[in-house]
């Protein structure tokens, strides 16, 4: 198992090196660290309807760029309009990326994009950073007609329980520890009750820490929780999951 994992490169620093509990979005980038950069794109039509009412808006996605340079679980974060999400949603899925380098091998990384939908066509930024909660735009409510977000578990009726766990082992690449190590996996929460997007956004000092991150994002993948509700209607919720790791005895 290699010693890293999907991260953002806004953590990336942490990861590779291993010896930070936390992070700020003011993190530098370590050395031998490429961000992806898209190669291949087409722009997200606007919607017909918001068109024809003249309707400008915008939506973020969160998604994960494979060692291939392909995007995964994308998964619209927030819109003003539903409808702009479904098409940024939809255009990203087809795009393609020069996928993330870290000592020059390609690896999986998080990423966050926004799409301004103007009249004249979208503008569009991309950034490798998983901190969208600081980003976000709009207020509405994830089961409003007129706009959504992912929700937060401050807006759910009941926090997800896990119904399924897969517990990740320790490689044997690891170096030895001797205290407790505790990962933080983010991710994106289905309305089924999957995994989508994972990514770690914490993690405990230690030398191992790279290596029981890598198995843990893993492991977290496999889970399945029980439905994320909202006054009773499914929705897409974004959690953390802690991971401990005890040393071996």
């Amino acid at each position: 198992m290699k010693p890293y994992t999907i991260i953002s490169p806004l953590f990336a620093a942490a990861l590779a090196a291993a010896v930070l509990a936390s992070v700020s979005a003011a993190a530098e980038l370590p050395d031998g660290w490429t961000p992806p950069t898209v190669v291949k794109k087409t722009n997200p039509p606007h919607p017909a309807a918001m068109r024809m009412q003249g309707i400008e808006g915008a939506a973020t996605v969160i998604f994960i760029v494979n060692e291939t340079g392909l995007a995964e679980d994308v998964t619209v974060y927030s819109a003003s309009h539903r409808a702009f999400g479904t098409s940024l949603q939809h255009a990203v899925g087809r795009w393609r990326f020069q996928p993330a380098l870290f000592d020059g091998e390609p690896v999986p990384a998080r990423a966050r994009l926004t799409a301004n939908f103007k009249l004249e066509g979208a503008v569009i930024s991309m950034t490798s950073a998983d901190h969208v909660a600081a980003h976000m735009q709009f207020a509405a409510r994830p089961d409003e007609q007129t706009g959504y977000r992912v929700a937060h578990p401050r807006d759910l009726d009941a926090i997800p329980r896990p119904v399924h766990t897969v517990m990740p082992g320790i490689p044997h690449e690891a170096p030895p520890f001797h205290e407790r190590v505790e990962i933080h996996v983010d991710f994106i929460l289905a309305p089924d009750g999957s995994v989508r997007a994972p990514a770690v956004t914490q993690l405990t000092e230690s030398e191992a820490a790279g290596w029981l991150a890598a198995a843990a994002v893993e492991a977290v993948r496999q889970w399945r929780y029980t439905a994320p509700t909202v006054r009773g209607e499914t929705v897409y919720a974004h959690l953390t999951q802690v991971v401990a790791f005890e040393p071996p005895r």
